[in-house]
This record gives structure tokens, sequence and C-alpha cells, in this order.
């Protein structure tokens, strides 16, 4: 920060905060871009009901990869190594058993009839537009939470697996 002569503080270009504000900026736009994206990708298969699907249960999960895909290159790598690896393998299945419909994998959507009895009569009984973005929040929620959870999980042992090896001095078991 430089003081102007009338000692209002201002910010000069390339400073951490002008800096972080950029990329938080840019992230926000590219998750905007992507959110439109998966909602043209969902849009333009409206009539082929496997891929829309399987698009619906694996576009968010690969947009937020996407999302992240940045901080590969930072100091806690194997964190999101981890987290990748878990992300990709866990919405490539995800996406497989949308696509294939396979009757116990939709189980889950029953739970808010079984927890909220007539939730989707009144839901349907609702505006057409209202009634899909309630849907569509609701799948989102029942699929994608697992893929996060699954994530994170697997890049919090992949970042406890590295620090254990870097404190054990990254030495291996050898025969003496």
């Amino acid at each position: 920060m430089v003081s102007t002569p009338d000692r209002r503080p201002t910010l000069r270009r390339g400073t951490a905060i002008a800096s972080s504000n950029r990329s938080g900026v840019s992230l926000l736009m590219a998750a905007v871009l992507l959110a439109a994206i998966d909602f043209a990708i969902v849009n333009s298969l409206e009539h082929y009901d496997h891929a829309r699907d399987a698009a619906i249960v694996t576009l968010p999960m690969i947009s937020l990869l996407i999302l992240t895909l940045r901080r590969l290159r930072k100091s806690n790598r194997s964190f999101w190594v981890g987290f990748h690896v878990a992300g990709w393998l866990t919405t490539s299945v995800f996406g497989y058993l949308a696509w294939e419909e396979k009757p116990w994998f939709y189980w889950p959507l029953s739970l808010p009839d079984k927890m909220l009895p007539g939730f989707s009569v009144r839901v349907n009984a609702l505006d057409d537009s209202v009634a899909s973005t309630i849907f569509l929040a609701v799948i989102l929620l029942i699929y994608t939470t697992p893929l996060v959870l699954i994530s994170v999980i697997t890049g919090w042992l992949a970042a406890s697996w590295n620090r254990m090896r870097r404190a054990s001095g990254g030495a291996t078991n050898q025969v003496a």
C-alpha cells in the first residue's frame, strides 16, 4: 500500500491484496462458466435419458475437479493428488452406474419421500421450473456429496501418508 498526498491508501498492482482479489474473481468467473456449460450439456441431452442421468450425476464433481486443477502445483500437493485420483475414479464409477441405470443406484432418490411423506406430490404441484430446480438440487445433494466426501477423505489420507513418510526420513525397510 502507498499513501497518496491526501493520505488515502491505494493498492499498487501486484500487491498480495490485489492479486488475491483477482484470483478470487477469476475463480468465480470460471465457476459460473462451468455451471453454464453444465446446464447447456444437460439441456442438450434432454431426449437421451441415459446420457442425461449420467451428466446430472457427474458434471458437478467434474466441474469441481476442473476448478481445483491449479491446486496440484501448490505446496500441499499430496492432498490434491489424492483428492483428484479419488474424485476422477468415483466420478467415473458414478457416471457408469447412472448410464447403466442400475436400479439399486437410484434408491437414494426415494429418501426425500420417506423422510418427508408426500414430498414429490407437493413439489410436482409447483410450477415446472420450480419443481425442476428442487428435484435437481436434491439429486445434486444426494449424489455429489458422497463424491466430494470420498475425495476429501482420500486427500487427507494421502497428505497424512506423505507427512508420515517425510517424518521417517523417507527411509524404506531395508534388510540388514
